[in-house]
């Protein structure tokens, strides 16, 4: 065959395209090619509006990074070998007919196998999604403004969700309050690998964009290591310095407990004014140290005089009304006159004041003094000497305290314990004032040990500290100077309440408390604004939306809180916020180990099994059958059998038998931790309880009016 023969063959065999044809088919490979990314679309589509405002949408479980990856994997592998076989299935489809039949048989397995595609991606596009409406909520873009803050409200507390779910603690999204504790909780205060003590979970956002991860972050200083996900305690006593806001059970008096018990796993020296009054709080804490290796002491009296001259008299004089007119007289007077019985040496006890006083000629060198403390010309007619008339008006304040200050009492120069704690009965005044006096003496121990050079670590708690602020008494002003001073003398102070308004009833001593330098540590309550304000302002765009909440309008900026008021009230059981220098940290307290006298608890169905230890029991008498169900809660965590403990639990038909818990064994976690343990025994450095003692008939009452004399005569 010759080459133009050839050639005129090969211009015969090629055949003109149909396009016609060809672009049908060509879309309708391109479509089974990209059939997998159309599930996820549709399902996002299809999505209500209202889903990102709900908690769940925002929480992010430890297992859903491994499945939205192993889904691309799979997915990508799919599309990889659909494209290497794609221009194997277009020739085929090519040599195909257009019937229906012959569409269908190429078509069909691969849209199975892109549908299965799809919903793998699913994950992906729902987290896709997320990221997109986190990305606007953060720039606030949402169109409806009324969304934008449920949408926000709902991320914080699926935030707070996460931290809860990471430590074994369930909350309740609706009444946010804990409903259970896990068997493998974090309990705290949780001893970390670098031996730091750390008390609660850092508290972040469950799904962050890429510009939120691409930001500094910022954490508060001596209370959070870089990088590390829990808040610790400082490592110097100094550094222990906090103003705590939250109302009635919040859990400010558990993560007190969490906080003391680490500080004495430190080796720091705490004394404990609980101003609940309720003594079974400081045995449950003092059986906690004691467990712990420490030693712990509730004292029963303070020595008021143990100290020098100018400390016994500024102790003595704050027993008188820290008021103008009459009382300013009366305070004057026993001043001067303690001074000059003073000059040579302290008096050690009220006797010794007495004997100084009716023989200043004893104790007083200087015949000036002398005339002085004789001098009958008082404000009254037949006044007694000067050092009498003041005598007299000292044990007139001093009466109420006799049963609470001895000479052999406790002092902050010389504390009884490793742990120390004091308990005040808001309603008893007298306490009140001794608890102003232990204040003071602590700022006076403070002042000595700067002139000693001791730089050993203490720290005092004062739960419920608004209980211990009366008409007369104002102890405000000794926290604030040591919250101002303390850091550098190594010791530290934590005051605890409900409001601002209640640390004192001076708005200007609110304003110095809570400005002293000191952390303040936020729970929820509901006047949070004088609390959070503290926290600072920052920018953010305001918007102003339609009616029909369909789109946004103009806009501007403006300062508002970094920390809401109404995130702050809407905080669930646990949930905190520590502010200092600048910078704010959200935090969950761990599960305490030990809890105080009705704290909010699980109920104990919810917190553990049945066949862990049955809680003691206050007043019950035995019955035949026990008074709960032992079938263990549903969806609750089995406890492993070593962290029971060797005790074991009392068989059925019986009762536990009522005995005094052991402080070196580790009660057992849920219902048993958080539940209130009785104890009828005396602890070792308790005195035992004396019986009430009998009625006494009814005393006829006096007639007329009785006065206490204030003055000399």
């Amino acid at each position: 065959m010759s080459k133009p023969d050839a050639r005129s063959k090969g211009q015969d065999q090629r055949q003109p395209i149909e396009w016609a044809t060809v672009l049908p088919r060509l879309r309708t490979l391109l479509l089974v090619l990209i059939g997998f990314g159309v599930v996820p679309l549709l399902v996002n589509a299809l999505t209500p509006a209202i889903v990102p405002t709900k908690v769940r949408y925002w929480v992010v479980p430890r297992w859903w990074v491994g499945i939205v990856l192993g889904t691309l994997v799979v997915a990508g592998g799919v599309a990889v070998w659909e494209v290497l076989h794609a221009p194997e299935w277009f020739a085929a489809r090519l040599d195909s007919g257009d019937g229906v039949t012959d569409w269908l048989a190429q078509a069909l397995p691969f849209w199975l196998l892109n549908l299965a595609a799809g919903v793998l991606l699913i994950p992906a596009g729902w987290a896709w999604k997320r990221r997109r409406v986190a990305r606007a909520v953060s720039r606030r873009q949402i169109d409806d403004v009324y969304m934008q803050e449920q949408i926000e409200k709902a991320r914080t507390q699926a935030a707070d969700l996460a931290a809860a779910t990471r430590i074994g603690v369930r909350l309740d999204v609706e009444s946010h309050e804990v409903t259970g504790v896990g068997a493998n909780a974090v309990r705290g205060p949780h001893e970390l690998p670098n031996g730091r003590q750390a008390v609660g979970a850092i508290v972040r956002p469950t799904v962050r964009t890429f510009q939120d991860r691409a930001q500094d972050r910022q954490r508060v200083r001596q209370w959070q290591e870089p990088g590390s996900r829990w808040l610790t305690v400082p490592q110097k006593a100094g550094q222990v310095r906090l103003v705590m806001v939250a109302e009635s059970g919040q859990g400010k008096t558990v993560l007190l407990f969490e906080l003391m018990l680490a500080l004495l796993r430190q080796g720091f020296r705490v004394v404990f004014l609980d101003g609940k009054g309720n003594p079974a709080d400081a045995a449950a804490l003092r059986a906690a140290a004691e467990g712990a290796g420490k030693t712990a002491a509730a004292p029963a009296t303070y020595n008021l005089f143990n100290g020098t001259s100018a400390e016994v008299t500024d102790r003595v004089t704050r027993l008188f009304p820290q008021t103008e007119g009459d009382g300013a007289f009366y305070r004057k007077r026993a001043r001067t006159v303690m001074q000059k019985l003073q000059k040579d040496s302290a008096a050690s006890s009220l006797a010794d004041l007495r004997e100084r006083a009716y023989r200043p000629q004893d104790f007083v060198s200087d015949r000036y003094d002398l005339n002085m403390l004789r001098d009958t010309s008082g404000p009254v007619k037949n006044s007694p000497p000067m050092s009498v008339a003041a005598l007299q008006d000292i044990e007139t304040n001093f009466e109420d305290l006799r049963g609470l200050i001895s000479e052999d009492g406790w002092s902050f120069d010389e504390l009884p314990a490793d742990l120390t704690t004091v308990t005040i009965t808001p309603s008893d005044q007298a306490q009140k004032t001794l608890a102003d006096l232990l204040l003071l003496g602590f700022r006076q121990h403070i002042t000595k040990r700067a002139a000693t050079g001791d730089d050993s670590p203490v720290v005092v708690v004062i739960d419920e500290f608004a209980q211990l602020v009366g008409v007369d008494v104002d102890p405000a002003e000794f926290v604030a100077s040591i919250q101002e001073t303390g850091r550098s003398l190594g010791v530290g102070i934590v005051a605890a309440t409900q409001s601002v308004a209640g640390t004192s009833n001076d708005a200007m001593m609110q304003k110095r408390l809570m400005s002293a330098g000191a952390g303040i540590l936020i729970g929820r309550t509901n006047d949070p604004e004088d609390a959070v304000k503290y926290a600072g302002t920052v920018m953010r765009m305001e918007a102003s939306g339609a009616a029909t909440g369909d789109q946004l309008g103009s806009g501007r900026a403006q300062h508002t809180y970094a920390l809401h008021p109404q995130t702050v009230r809407l905080a669930a059981d646990g949930m905190f916020w520590l502010v200092q220098n600048g910078s704010i940290v959200p935090f969950r307290a761990l599960p305490p180990t030990v809890a105080p006298t009705n704290a909010n608890q699980p109920a104990a169905a919810d917190a553990e099994p049945a066949e862990t230890a049955a809680p003691v029991l206050e007043d019950v008498e035995p019955a035949p059958e026990p008074a709960h169900d032992d079938e263990p809660a549903p969806d609750v965590d089995e406890p492993d059998v070593d962290e029971v403990g060797p005790e074991e639990a009392p068989a059925e038909g019986e009762t536990a038998p009522e005995r005094a818990p052991e402080p070196a064994a580790p009660v057992a976690g849920g219902a048993a931790l958080w539940s209130r343990v009785a104890n009828d025994e005396p602890q070792d450095d308790e005195t035992p309880a004396t019986p009430p003692p009998p009625k006494k008939p009814a005393q006829p009452k006096r007639s007329g009016v009785q006065f206490r004399s204030k003055g000399g005569s």
